[in-house]
């Protein structure tokens, strides 16, 4: 007997049509084979087949038997969906008649039991709320007195819904009241939150009203809806502000505690009022001259006082490095933050913000050092760790061993790979959770952890780590590879790129009346978000279409009318620094994503023209690619004057693009008219030129940083560096060191970049 044919025979040559056709072949004298039926269901989708519901249909005309076929068969319609944006809440009509006629086939109570929470299971897991809620119904039907079946099927029900109007929303309020008037509260075994969650999400104060005292009010739904029902009460009226006391004339730690407060008043109107640079060097330099008292003559029992003093100061010259974008005030903070944490080790607060310094310095080496010691928790990469993730890939993508002993922990793609994972583990322990709550009963929980699969699925720190991930990849390895996290993240559609959560913790560290955070990771006022991350996909869909790679999205044209869409609310006659500055970008991130866009446009149409490319097309879109390299104004990155790494996210930034525009070229180059290749080709050396010279910059710098250099470079203000010297000179020398090292380890990666 021939053997079956199976879906992955096919897969390596993707020569689906083959397979389809030896399935026709073995059906015509086995025609209702469920083996044969389902192999030729997942063919026919991965050849894009309209003879899906054909096969479905035939499915349900002879419905498997056997419960693992039925649950193969809903796996190849859900793997078959997977690409479809919105993603489905259901894996339709047809599975969910297999499924019935499953259920119906079988007598005993028990097995049908069994086989209606498989169901339900499988739908939670995969994230199909109709057809979780469908499995509830049928579960109802059979265990009318199973409260916990019931509790969930309101849950599911209202978890569906879209609209307080809609016939879900109508349902689910049904339900919820009907378990308030039945007493359903009076069962002590029994999760009863779920009817007042239900009021809460809908909004409806009178049924709010009806539960307070009772069981149905112990969650964060009704207590946040409450709190919103009656609104903050604020005390009006004046205060008068304390004295501050004479040094003598109180306790040591009370008039340090009472400075620090004085301290903080005035930051906060030197900010309201818009202070100049100098008004500001003044606050900071005494701040540092309290800070540094507090940590020697007046260290005995102070606890939060040195810390506030030296935030206050950081606070103060972060301001001054955006007023006049001169990184002295950065290392000076930087240096503050290290003294804090040589006292004060276990001040979180400081580790963070030394890390949002340490990338905007473009010192990747510090700033992993120092994410390291926060002991990032699962979950909370998703909030904190863009703070490293975000520019990584530009500032120090290869892995290096200085420093501190773990290779891997200077290694970021395996950084950014475990970041990933995190999320894929999250997600899978949330499912499993929710899944099984006809077992542990706790329905109250079905909302949060709906709510935070969703912000997990949406987010877009994962979706930026994601990108710096493969950015990393092909300027490391000079390929991506099968990305599994790009598989985990869902449809390979733009709009999933686009409809984002943003979970991304911008008050983690300090805030005396100015955001530190924001003005270290941003650029101009805005953070990298939805432009930053079309910019990145672009370049990465280029990249993939020009190297013949799997891409994250299956409609590159749709990246480029999204990016479109992104450059329209800024005016094309401002300078590029303020076009960049107003999507969250730097000038560099923002000229070769234009670059990467040209690049882009070039591909989609040689994909679209096929055999029927025209050389003036081609020529068209290669000057405007030679426009675009033009514009990247490599000359004044290098000749800058750069003690330090200011120009290295740049450096990476170009060298990146450009290695797409040599990988592009050269894929186009091999069908293109003659006359065109002979442009693609000049482009194409173009790139190799220029990023030699990037690299000869790389060399020149390398050579040039030293710790002397960077503290004459610290030196320059002469009223900070009176105050920050003052710290410890041993100190300053080793910290000049560390940090001139970590930039020599920035550009040391440029000189192992490859183009083809």
């Amino acid at each position: 007997m021939a053997r079956f044919p199976a879906f992955e025979d096919y897969t390596q040559k993707r020569n689906f049509a083959d397979g389809i056709k030896r399935c026709n072949e073995l059906l015509r004298k086995n025609p209702k084979n469920v083996q044969l039926l389902t192999t030729k269901l997942r063919l026919l989708y991965a050849a894009g087949s309209d003879e899906v519901s054909q096969v479905l249909d035939e499915l349900v005309a002879a419905p498997p038997r056997e419960i693992q076929d039925v649950v193969e068969v809903e796996s190849v319609v859900v793997d078959g969906q997977s690409n479809v944006f919105p993603r489905p809440s259901s894996a339709g009509p047809a599975v969910a008649k297999i499924w019935d006629a499953a259920a119906k086939a079988v007598t005993n109570a028990d097995q049908k039991l069994e086989i209606l929470t498989l169901r339900f299971e499988r739908a939670v897991l995969d994230d199909r709320l109709t057809d979780a809620q469908q499995a509830l119904i049928q579960l109802k039907a059979i265990q009318p007195r199973n409260r916990v079946v019931y509790m969930a099927h309101a849950a599911f029900t209202q978890l569906i819904s879209t609209s307080n109007e809609d016939l879900q929303a109508r349902l689910a309020m049904g339900l919820a009241r009907k378990a308030v008037s039945e007493r359903f509260g009076d069962d002590k075994t029994l999760d009863c939150r779920v009817p007042g969650q239900i009021f809460a999400v809908q909004g409806s104060v009178k049924d709010l009203e009806s539960i307070e005292g009772g069981p149905f009010q112990d969650s964060k739904h009704v207590s946040d809806a409450r709190r919103r029902r009656q609104g903050q009460v604020t005390a009006n009226g004046s205060a008068t502000l304390p004295k501050v006391p004479e040094p003598g004339s109180v306790p040591t730690q009370e008039w340090l505690a009472a400075e620090v407060s004085s301290l903080k008043r005035t930051f906060a109107t030197l900010i309201d009022y818009g202070a100049s640079t100098e008004a500001l060097r003044a606050f900071a330099t005494n701040a540092i001259r309290l800070f540094q008292e507090s940590i020697s003559n007046l260290s005995a029992g102070a606890t939060r006082s040195p810390v506030d003093a030296c935030f206050l100061a950081i606070s103060a010259l972060v301001r001054m490095f955006e007023q006049t974008t001169d990184t002295q005030y950065l290392l000076h903070s930087a240096y503050l933050a290290e003294s804090l944490l040589r006292h004060r080790e276990h001040t979180h607060e400081a580790r963070l913000v030394l890390v949002y310094l340490y990338m905007r310095l473009s010192l990747g080496s510090l700033a992993m050092r120092l994410f390291d010691s926060l002991n990032i928790k699962e979950i909370q990469h998703d909030t904190v760790a863009h703070v490293l993730f975000t520019r990584l890939s530009l500032i120090h993508p290869h892995p290096t061993t200085w420093g501190y002993g773990d290779a891997d922990g200077m290694a970021p793609f395996k950084r950014t790979a475990h970041a990933l994972k995190v999320y894929v583990r999250c997600e899978d322990k949330l499912a499993e959770t929710q899944a099984s709550v006809l077992s542990h009963g706790q329905t109250g929980i079905v909302f949060d952890l709906q709510e935070l699969r969703d912000s997990l699925r949406m987010s877009l720190s994962r979706r930026v780590t994601l990108l710096e991930h493969r950015r990393v990849a092909r300027l490391t390895k000079g390929a991506i590879g099968d990305d599994e996290a790009a598989r985990a993240m869902g449809p390979l559609a733009c709009e999933n790129w686009v409809q984002t959560k943003d979970n991304r913790d911008f008050d983690a560290a300090f805030d005396y009346g100015y955001n530190v955070e924001r003005v270290l990771h941003g650029r101009g006022g805005s953070m990298p978000s939805e432009a930053w991350l079309l910019f990145a996909l672009a370049a990465d869909t280029a990249w993939c279409i020009a190297t013949e790679s799997s891409s994250m999205v299956t409609g590159p044209s749709e990246v480029l009318e999204k990016v479109r869409q992104a450059k329209e609310v800024i005016d094309p006659q401002l300078p590029f620094d303020q076009q960049a500055s107003k999507l969250g970008m730097t000038t560099a991130e923002y000229l070769a994503g234009d670059l990467a866009l040209c690049v882009l446009e070039l591909l989609v149409y040689v994909q679209s023209a096929s055999d029927d490319m025209a050389e003036d097309k081609v020529a068209e879109h290669t000057a405007l690619i030679n426009a675009a390299i033009d514009n990247l104004s490599t000359d004044a990155l290098i000749n800058a004057s750069d003690p330090l790494a200011e120009s290295l996210l740049g450096s990476y930034a170009y060298a990146d693009v450009l290695g797409i525009v040599a990988v592009a070229n050269r894929f186009v180059r091999s069908t293109a008219p003659a006359g065109a290749a002979k442009e693609l080709q000049h482009s194409q050396d173009q790139a190799h030129r220029l990023v030699a010279r990037l690299q000869q910059h790389a060399t020149e710098q390398q050579v040039a940083i030293t710790g002397s250099g960077l503290r004459r470079h610290m030196e320059r203000d002469r009223g900070v560096w009176d105050g920050v010297r003052m710290l410890g000179e041993v100190e300053m020398h080793g910290f000049c060191e560390e940090v001139a090292k970590a930039a020599k380890a920035g550009w040391e990666g440029m000189l192992k970049l490859k183009l083809v």
